[in-house]
Parts: C-alpha cells; structure tokens; sequence
C-alpha cells in the first residue's frame, strides 16, 4: 500500500471509529433490564394466627410482568414454614410464630431466572384477641321527623353493582324507630316488572325488591303504607364500576364451621383478588379466576369475631371494581350476631337494631351485612426493589458513558497526532526540497567555476527517525482497528 493509500485507511478508521464509538454511546440508553419485586400485605399481623403476603415481579424498565418464586420466608431470622401459591403474583401464607416482640422483621429470597434478591418489611406484632370484647361506639341518635312512617333504602353493596342483579332493601319503622310490621311497599321503575313490584315487610319492617342496574343511575318511586300512615318519596341510587358482588352463606359461621362465598361478576370468566382481613391483619389472600359469572369461594374455618372479604380485579389498587363483605363468626343465632354487630357499629338506633319473631332470616341477614360493609382496605407496599434497581442501573449506565466517552477521547487524540504527525513530515518534506534545490544550485555554479562538487551526505538521523515513525503510525492503525473491533462487539452485547 502506497503512502496515499495508508493515510486515507487510517482516516477510515478514525471515522469508523468514532461512529460506532457513538453507537455505542448512544446506545447505552437501552440498558439490559432487570426484575424487580413488591412486597404487599398488612402492616399487621396476629401471633399465632395465620397472615399472609403477596409477591410481584415485574420488570424495571418495560415493566412486563414476570414468575415471582419465594425460596424462604422468616420473621426477625426464625424460618417458617410457607405456604405459596402461583406465581404471578405469588400469594404466601404462613403461621405467625408465638413469643415474637412488638415488632419483627418480616424476610423472604426471591429469585428469578437465577437473579436473587431479599425483600424485607417491618410488621407489628399484635396479640391474639377478638375484637368483640372492644367497647363499641356510643348509639346513633334518632333524629327527629315530621312523618309518620321512616322509609330507608339500602342497595345490598351500598350502592348499585353497574350490570348486575341488585337486591336492594326498603325498612320502614315507626317515628320512634322500631320496626313497622306488615307495611305494603310499592317500588315504582320502568325496568321493574310491570314497571312497578309490590311488597310486605316483616316482623323486622324490611322487604326486598331485585333491581338490574343497566343504567348509570336509577331513581326509584317508593310508597309505604301502614295504616293510614302513607309516606311517598323518591330514592336516587347510583351505579358505579363495582361489577361485583359477594354473598356468604351461611350469613353467620360458628367457629369451626367451614364458610363459602358465592362471588358474583358481571364480566365474564374474569381473575380476581380476594383478601380476607381481620381489622387490619390480612390473614388469607387467593388470586381468584372465575368460571362464568359465579365462583364459590372457600374459606377455613376462623375463630370468633368479624372479618372483611374483599375482592378486587387490581392486585394493588381496588378501584372502583370491588365488592366487600363481613364475614361474621358467632356462635350465637345470626341475627342476634348480626344486630348486636350493628348496635356496636353506632349505624342504628338501639329501638331499631331488633330482629322480632316473624322476621324472614334471609331479608333481615342481607339487609345487617349491607349495613355492616365496609370500603376496601388497599393493600400495603411493604417492600420494593424497583427504586434500588433503577439507580442500580442508572449508576452502571453512568459508568459506561464515562468510558466510552475517555475511549472517543483517546481516539480523538490520536487523531490529532496523526495530523501533527503529518504536519511534521510536510514540513520536513519541503524542507529536504528546498535543501536538495540549494544543492544542486551550488553543483551547477562550481561546474561553472571548474570544480569538482560533492554531494553532501545523506542524513542518516532523518531516514531513521523516519522509519521510526513509519511504525508508531502502524501501530496506531492496528490499535484503531482492535479499537473498532471492541467497540462492535460492545454494542452488539448491549442490543442483545
């Protein structure tokens, strides 16, 4: 290869160079991404009662979902032995160990595709009690009325699940709030049959009336006649995005007794999240996918006291898609356990929280669980590594840049070498011509004078030191290339 030849390939490589330099400068934004995992749950639970926790995994970046697997869980470093079931989210449930402190830190390895990480969370250790020794709050008042008859309607959810059969509950009582039995009541709709239904209440002064709520709002025309006394009024009832609903049977569970829950939805064959909290304790968890428009869900018997089933289609937030539940354990009769709930609750007056002989069991326990729901309960982060990982990455992100940006440093100054370097032998080139000129004009004036010239020496320092840098410049052509051969493998490791 000439000399052309040569400063024109090494040129290429100072631009090739440079540009996959670039690349992969550039190309460090897409970083490889990595999993990163969220501990969810309550902040609380209950020595020696169950708990449970649910683990995600999803991706830092693209935040794709992926299998959560938990190799190990302990409480202040006692393992435990945990129950776990699927994967995404995986739902762990294990048995609080006696003789723990207040607090205890909660530990479970995670793992996935062989990258482990810990999750850790400190929970507050509450001691095995039932809540129904607690005093309750001080009664409703009674508030005052002009007529006759005291006529309440309450939707079976608190208000209307959008789609779906509604059973929705009319109470009339007496001015001084006890129960008006044997009262008609007509519930007027154009989607009611025959645009309005007819009914009697019971001992308790409750009927029931089916309502589908296809509509965002429906206002319901109810007359209530007992007697003489008639009370006319309009009721507003909205329909939200709670497109479920939750029906225990039996309504009242005596300890040790098995509980099934009839979840209802109006999508079909949906997956849901159910959680079953005491107060504010999560003691069971399931992720729920439904066949249909109907699931029965089971539950393990429990020991005396109130619960909250809740169901969700958001593993983290409840949204406006849920449906809420007690879950009673007594074993007195249920609605004897139901109205003393109630009564504790302050949502009825002591003259109404009564359930007469001749009340209708399934009318009165629909109507005391609706008064007895409660808003869902959003779970808990208790601990995630997404922050972590992010600046994890960033950090490692930031560490290459600064080497690719020293590595284009470097090329760029052996680039200006080259030009220096070149700069220099132009120099010594013109001056060897001008040397080698003056040269032969003196051979010509002393061929004129009749003298014998001689030509002067040639510069042994200067073909040497020529030479010498004949090899420094191949050495840096050969370094370019190793450099462009690196760069290349570089960035095809990071778009893998």
């Amino acid at each position: 290869m000439d000399r052309r030849g040569f400063r024109i390939a090494v040129y290429g490589s100072f631009v090739a160079a440079m540009l996959v330099l670039g690349a992969v400068y550039f190309g460090l934004e897409r970083q490889p991404d990595v999993t990163t995992w969220l501990l969810v749950g309550g902040e609380q639970v209950r020595s020696g009662l169950p708990a449970a926790v649910r683990v995600s995994a999803r991706t830092a970046q693209g935040r794709e979902p992926r299998p959560a697997r938990v190799a190990s869980v302990t409480l202040d470093g006692r393992p435990v032995e945990a129950r776990i079931r699927g994967e995404s989210p995986a739902i762990v449930h294990f048995d609080v160990p006696e003789g723990l402190d207040r607090t205890a830190r909660l530990a479970l390895e995670v793992e996935d595709d062989g990258q482990r990480d810990r999750l850790e969370a400190e929970i507050v250790v509450l001691r095995a009690q039932s809540q129904e020794g607690l005093p309750g709050a001080p009664p409703e008042a009674l508030p005052p009325t002009e007529r006759p008859l005291r006529v309440d309607v309450l939707p079976e959810a608190g208000v209307l699940a959008a789609g779906m059969d509604n059973d929705v509950f009319v109470r009339v009582r007496r001015p001084d709030g006890t129960p008006q039995v044997n009262a008609t009541v007509r519930v007027a709709h154009p989607t009611l049959p025959d645009g309005a239904v007819t009914r009697r209440t019971d001992a308790s002064g409750l009927a029931r009336v089916s309502v589908v709520a296809d509509q965002p709002s429906l206002r319901l025309k109810i007359t209530a006649t007992a007697g003489e006394a008639t009370v006319q009024l309009e009721e507003l009832l909205y329909s939200y995005g709670r497109q479920l609903l939750l029906r225990p049977d039996p309504p009242v569970a005596r300890p040790g007794e098995a509980i099934t829950v009839t979840l209802k939805t109006w999508e079909r064959d949906p997956t849901v999240i159910c959680d079953l909290l005491d107060q504010q304790v999560l003691v069971w968890s399931e992720r729920v996918r439904v066949g249909g428009h109907d699931e029965r869900l089971s539950l393990a018997p429990l020991p005396r006291g109130t619960y909250r089933l809740q169901c969700y289609d958001h593993p983290l937030d409840p949204g406006e898609t849920f449906a809420t539940t007690p879950i009673v354990v007594d074993e007195a009769p249920p609605l004897e356990a139901l109205t003393q709930r109630a009564l504790r609750s302050a949502r009825v007056h002591p003259t109404s929280a009564v359930a007469p002989d001749g009340t209708d069991l399934d009318i009165a326990a629909g109507y005391w669980l609706a008064m007895l729901r409660e808003p869902p309960q959003s779970p808990r982060v208790l601990a995630s590594t997404r922050e972590r990982a992010l600046a994890d990455m960033a950090g490692a992100q930031t560490g290459q840049k600064a080497r690719v940006l020293g590595l284009m440093g470097g090329v760029f100054l052996v680039m200006l070498l080259f030009l220096a370097d070149g700069v220099a032998r132009n120099v010594r080139e013109t001056r060897a011509r001008m040397r080698a000129f003056a040269e032969e004009e003196e051979l010509e004036a002393l061929a004129a004078a009749g003298a014998d010239g001689a030509l002067a020496a040639p510069d042994v320092d200067l073909e040497r030191l020529s030479r010498t840098r004949g090899l420094v410049l191949m050495g840096l052509g050969a370094a370019l290339l190793v450099l462009n051969a690196v760069a290349f493998i570089w960035l095809m490791a990071i778009y893998k």
